[in-house]
Protein backbone atom coordinates (compact mmCIF):
# COMPACT_ATOMS: atom_id res chain seq x y z
CA UNK A 1 0.00 0.00 0.00
CA UNK A 2 2.93 2.35 0.65
CA UNK A 3 3.56 3.41 -2.94
CA UNK A 4 -0.16 3.68 -3.72
CA UNK A 5 -0.84 5.66 -0.54
CA UNK A 6 1.98 8.07 -1.37
CA UNK A 7 0.62 8.53 -4.90
CA UNK A 8 -2.89 9.29 -3.59
CA UNK A 9 -1.62 11.66 -0.89
CA UNK A 10 0.51 13.55 -3.45
CA UNK A 11 -2.44 13.76 -5.85
CA UNK A 12 -4.69 15.18 -3.12
CA UNK A 13 -1.97 17.61 -2.00
CA UNK A 14 -1.56 18.83 -5.60
CA UNK A 15 -5.33 19.43 -5.67
CA UNK A 16 -4.95 21.68 -2.63
CA UNK A 17 -6.51 19.24 -0.17
CA UNK A 18 -5.13 19.77 3.31
CA UNK A 19 -4.53 16.88 5.74
CA UNK A 20 -6.38 14.04 4.03
CA UNK A 21 -6.52 10.75 5.92
CA UNK A 22 -5.84 7.85 3.53
CA UNK A 23 -6.26 4.25 4.64
CA UNK A 24 -6.77 0.89 2.94
CA UNK A 25 -8.67 -2.29 3.58
CA UNK A 26 -7.50 -5.27 1.55
CA UNK A 27 -10.06 -7.73 0.23
CA UNK A 28 -7.94 -10.48 -1.23
CA UNK A 29 -5.69 -8.85 -3.81
CA UNK A 30 -7.82 -5.71 -4.15
CA UNK A 31 -7.76 -2.65 -1.90
CA UNK A 32 -10.57 -0.37 -0.85
CA UNK A 33 -9.05 3.05 -0.26
CA UNK A 34 -10.85 5.25 2.25
CA UNK A 35 -10.12 8.98 2.02
CA UNK A 36 -11.36 11.20 4.84
CA UNK A 37 -11.51 14.97 4.30
CA UNK A 38 -12.88 17.94 6.21
CA UNK A 39 -14.84 19.38 3.28
CA UNK A 40 -15.57 16.55 0.86
CA UNK A 41 -18.56 17.94 -1.05
CA UNK A 42 -16.56 19.01 -4.08
CA UNK A 43 -14.54 15.79 -4.12
CA UNK A 44 -17.70 13.66 -4.00
CA UNK A 45 -19.68 15.71 -6.52
CA UNK A 46 -23.29 15.33 -7.58
CA UNK A 47 -24.34 11.70 -7.13
CA UNK A 48 -20.70 10.72 -6.56
CA UNK A 49 -19.64 11.68 -10.08
CA UNK A 50 -16.40 13.28 -8.96
CA UNK A 51 -15.38 10.19 -6.96
CA UNK A 52 -15.63 8.13 -10.15
CA UNK A 53 -13.57 10.66 -12.09
CA UNK A 54 -10.94 10.92 -9.35
CA UNK A 55 -10.74 7.14 -9.15
CA UNK A 56 -10.23 6.92 -12.92
CA UNK A 57 -7.40 9.48 -12.80
CA UNK A 58 -5.76 7.73 -9.83
CA UNK A 59 -5.89 4.38 -11.63
CA UNK A 60 -4.19 5.93 -14.66
CA UNK A 61 -1.54 7.51 -12.45
CA UNK A 62 -1.00 4.19 -10.65
CA UNK A 63 -0.62 2.33 -13.95
CA UNK A 64 1.83 4.97 -15.19
CA UNK A 65 3.77 4.54 -11.93
CA UNK A 66 3.83 0.74 -12.34
CA UNK A 67 1.59 0.19 -9.32
CA UNK A 68 -0.44 -2.90 -10.11
CA UNK A 69 -2.77 -2.95 -7.08
CA UNK A 70 -6.45 -3.21 -8.00
CA UNK A 71 -8.30 -0.61 -5.95
CA UNK A 72 -11.41 1.47 -5.53
CA UNK A 73 -11.76 4.67 -3.58
CA UNK A 74 -14.38 6.02 -1.23
CA UNK A 75 -14.49 9.52 0.18
CA UNK A 76 -15.97 10.09 3.65
CA UNK A 77 -17.83 6.75 3.30
CA UNK A 78 -20.06 8.16 0.53
CA UNK A 79 -19.95 4.99 -1.59
CA UNK A 80 -20.34 2.66 1.41
CA UNK A 81 -23.42 4.53 2.57
CA UNK A 82 -24.79 4.68 -0.98
CA UNK A 83 -24.25 0.93 -1.34
CA UNK A 84 -26.19 0.24 1.88
CA UNK A 85 -29.12 2.40 0.78
CA UNK A 86 -29.08 0.87 -2.71
CA UNK A 87 -29.14 -2.68 -1.33
CA UNK A 88 -32.09 -1.82 0.91
CA UNK A 89 -33.96 -0.26 -2.04
CA UNK A 90 -33.18 -3.20 -4.33
CA UNK A 91 -34.44 -5.77 -1.82
CA UNK A 92 -37.71 -3.83 -1.67
CA UNK A 93 -37.95 -3.79 -5.49
CA UNK A 94 -37.18 -7.53 -5.63
CA UNK A 95 -40.06 -8.26 -3.22
CA UNK A 96 -42.32 -6.10 -5.42
CA UNK A 97 -41.29 -7.99 -8.58
CA UNK A 98 -41.90 -11.38 -6.93
CA UNK A 99 -45.28 -10.28 -5.58
CA UNK A 100 -46.60 -8.55 -8.71
CA UNK A 101 -44.75 -10.76 -11.22
CA UNK A 102 -44.07 -7.59 -13.23
CA UNK A 103 -40.73 -6.31 -14.53
CA UNK A 104 -39.27 -3.14 -13.00
CA UNK A 105 -36.93 -0.88 -14.94
CA UNK A 106 -34.59 1.11 -12.73
CA UNK A 107 -33.24 4.55 -13.67
CA UNK A 108 -29.82 4.81 -15.35
CA UNK A 109 -26.98 4.12 -12.93
CA UNK A 110 -23.23 4.11 -12.75
CA UNK A 111 -21.42 0.82 -13.41
CA UNK A 112 -20.54 0.27 -9.74
CA UNK A 113 -24.19 0.70 -8.76
CA UNK A 114 -25.41 -1.73 -11.43
CA UNK A 115 -22.81 -4.24 -10.25
CA UNK A 116 -24.09 -3.94 -6.67
CA UNK A 117 -27.62 -4.69 -7.89
CA UNK A 118 -26.56 -7.73 -9.92
CA UNK A 119 -24.48 -9.14 -7.05
CA UNK A 120 -27.15 -8.46 -4.42
CA UNK A 121 -29.88 -10.18 -6.42
CA UNK A 122 -27.80 -12.99 -7.96
CA UNK A 123 -28.75 -15.30 -5.08
CA UNK A 124 -32.47 -14.54 -5.41
CA UNK A 125 -33.93 -17.56 -7.27
CA UNK A 126 -37.22 -15.88 -8.24
CA UNK A 127 -35.82 -12.97 -10.24
CA UNK A 128 -33.44 -12.11 -13.06
CA UNK A 129 -31.47 -8.89 -13.48
CA UNK A 130 -30.21 -7.53 -16.77
CA UNK A 131 -28.35 -4.37 -17.76
CA UNK A 132 -29.62 -2.64 -20.87
CA UNK A 133 -28.95 0.61 -22.73
CA UNK A 134 -25.72 2.35 -23.64
CA UNK A 135 -23.28 4.69 -21.90
CA UNK A 136 -24.79 7.05 -19.34
CA UNK A 137 -28.24 5.67 -20.17
CA UNK A 138 -27.42 2.10 -19.09
CA UNK A 139 -29.93 0.75 -16.59
CA UNK A 140 -31.00 -2.48 -14.88
CA UNK A 141 -34.25 -4.35 -15.29
CA UNK A 142 -35.46 -6.75 -12.63
CA UNK A 143 -37.97 -9.32 -13.78
CA UNK A 144 -39.56 -12.48 -12.41
CA UNK A 145 -37.87 -15.77 -13.26
CA UNK A 146 -40.10 -17.87 -15.52
CA UNK A 147 -38.53 -21.28 -16.16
Amino acid sequence: MGQLQTLIEEFLHNMGIQNPQVSAVFLGTAAKIQISLDDAGFMIGKNGENISDIERVLKLLAKHSNIDTVFSIDINNYRSEREGKLKEYIRKIARQVVTTKKEVRLPPMKPFERRIIHLELAVHPDIITESKGEGDNRYVTIRPYNP
